[in-house]
């Protein structure tokens, strides 16, 4: 081998062995590789639930969740913790304090700010208003110490919120409302007692909420059927028919209807965006029997995508709204189905069967029906399936991803599959023996890591582990947090604080476990973004020159 492709074998071994490091991790990483004790994300007296985790795109994880360690005094409370790439906690032991009004706040969510800290949003129970905080990633609260309130309408509703791309939120309730929070905490739209009003009171069942890339957010509900709005920056209702009536819609326009079906028969819906200011939304319906799965692709005019060739199946439009595109025929579990990006316009749909004659997932059917011909059907009972751009399924069937020696058990809000960032996606699951499990499939439906999933929690302390999320790091990697139960029954600490519920101190944690892009549990990788291009330059380069010597 010639000096010139020695030097350049030997720097390209080196560019790998730096890269390498992102699965290795410093020798004093934090992250766990035991997965009998996991990490403590907190552990205190009382109940901690409701975790939801994201990743801060520079490989820092935040971590937020309600708290009752003060019940006894000023009731629930919201926390947060980050965590550097390391897997070593930045803020306050056992959460940093988001807000602790008497009264009590429950079930946060939680985005990105855009400048490295995030945005939490919670429901105050007591005083039936939606609020929300702030905050750097030094732990710093940059709005009013109490937070923010952006809805005041006297209800106890939970809260949902989409980034506006300047550092502020749009949040929306389950009673029509809708109002956005400025990056300087103040309200730009109208006052928090005088929320705009996106449909009819009461009838925005499951809404869920994403930005749509242009300081508006897309929301989407359920009130029978299925229905989604976009509003844009200044506060303005743009699809659907233009409304006159007040009492139904204050912006001036109803929704636009993906349903019609007026039997109530649609239910539970999921939406992502869609990379070009609309949005993806899947949504389950018995219209036909059974809860089947649906998808359909509105654009950024409001304008649905995806349409079924005939109204057969179930799969076309329903009483002239355009319906959606069949994913699934069968008995989908409302708390299963949830979807993210695939990068390229589409989606992968993560969904559970709960039809089995006995058995959970697919059944052998001598008539050969069902989306697989006889002696096809997978026994699994939880899948990834993919949608295209262009309203195609891109594969044959679903990959079924979990072991059938053990139920899938889930909870009912969106988190529970994640892109990988490199073409796939990554998604958690529960069992019923008290597993928290991992699996990644590629961009043709393959499964990555070990068959049945990788487990990131095993059910050694014998106690329930419950209502698991996950966010990927961008690189294959990704990091979990679920609910645990493991020390229901300490010992009461000596503190003072030792309010008991059932004979226990101590009953729901909150723990985390992270597994890097080879399905490794422990460090999930991170090479910041100036690395991963000069990386990716300096491949290119060097195995183009690399060819041409070797032709001479």
């Amino acid at each position: 081998m010639g000096a010139k492709r020695l030097k350049v074998f030997t720097m390209a071994f080196l560019a790998i062995a730096v890269a390498g490091l992102a699965f290795s991790g410093p020798a004093l990483a934090q992250w766990s590789t035991d997965i009998s004790q996991n990490m403590a994300v907190v552990k205190e007296i009382e109940t901690q639930s409701f975790p939801s985790i994201i990743h801060d795109g520079k490989g820092g994880y935040f971590v937020v969740w309600h708290d009752k360690r003060n019940c006894d005094t000023t009731g629930r409370a919201i926390y947060a913790q980050y965590y550097n790439s390391n897997g070593v906690a930045q803020w306050t032991a056992n959460g940093l304090q988001v807000v602790d009004n008497p009264g009590g706040q429950k079930k946060p969510d939680v985005v990105l700010d855009g400048a490295g800290g995030i945005v939490v949003m919670w429901t105050d129970s007591n005083q039936n208003q939606i609020a929300a905080q702030r905050i750097n990633a030094q732990g710093q609260k940059l709005w009013a110490p109490e937070g923010v309130v952006a809805i005041d309408d006297g209800r106890d509703c939970v809260a949902r919120g989409a980034a506006d791309g300047s550092g502020g939120i749009i949040v929306v309730n389950n009673n029509g409302h809708i109002n956005r929070i400025a990056g300087d905490g103040t309200l730009p739209w109208t006052p928090a007692d005088e929320p705009i009003e996106i449909a009819n009171g009461n009838n925005t069942n499951g809404r869920q909420i994403i930005s749509d890339g242009a300081g508006g957010a897309i929301v989407v509900w359920q009130d029978g059927d299925i229905a989604i709005q976009r509003i844009n920056a200044a506060g303005q209702l743009l699809w659907g028919e233009e409304n006159e009536i007040p009492t139904l819609v204050m912006g001036g326009r109803s929704p636009f209807y993906l349903t019609d079906t007026g039997c109530k028969t649609a239910s539970c819906p999921r939406l992502i965006p869609d990379g070009a200011g609309g949005a993806i939304v899947i949504w389950l319906d018995d219209y036909y029997g059974g809860d089947d799965l649906y998808a359909q692709r509105v654009n950024a005019a409001g304008e649905a995508l995806w349409f079924a060739p005939d109204n057969g199946g179930g799969v076309a439009q329903m009483n002239g709204a355009p319906g959606g595109i069949l994913v699934h025929d069968g008995d989908v579990d409302s708390d299963s189905h949830d979807l993210a990006s695939d990068g390229q316009g589409g989606a992968f749909i993560r969904f559970g069967d709960w039809y089995s004659g006995g058995k959970r997932g697919y059944y052998e059917s001598s008539e050969g029906e069902g989306d697989f011909p006889a002696l096809m059907q997978p026994m699994s009972s939880l899948f990834i399936h993919r949608i295209l751009a262009n309203g195609t399924l891109a594969w044959e069937g679903p990959t079924g991803v979990d072991d059938d020696d053990f139920d899938f058990y889930d909870n009912p809000m969106p988190g529970k599959i994640t892109s990988d960032g490199q073409g796939g996606a990554v998604t958690v699951w529960s069992t019923d023996n008290d597993e928290i499990r991992v699996q990644r499939v590629n961009a043709q439906g393959e499964i990555r890591w070990d068959e049945g999933g990788v487990v990131l929690r095993d059910n050694s302390s014998g106690e329930y582990a419950h209502c698991p999320k996950i966010t990927s790091n961008g690189l294959g990697g990704a990091v979990a947090v679920w609910v645990d139960e493991r020390d229901y029954y300490n010992t009461p600490p000596t503190n003072g604080n030792d309010f008991i519920q059932n004979g226990a101190t101590y009953q729901e944690d909150i723990y985390m476990m992270a597994i890097n892009a080879l399905g490794q549990v422990g460090n999930p990788g991170w090479v910041p973004p100036h690395v991963q291009e000069a990386l990716a330059t300096y491949f290119k380069d060097n195995m183009i020159n690399c060819f041409v010597n070797s032709l001479k």
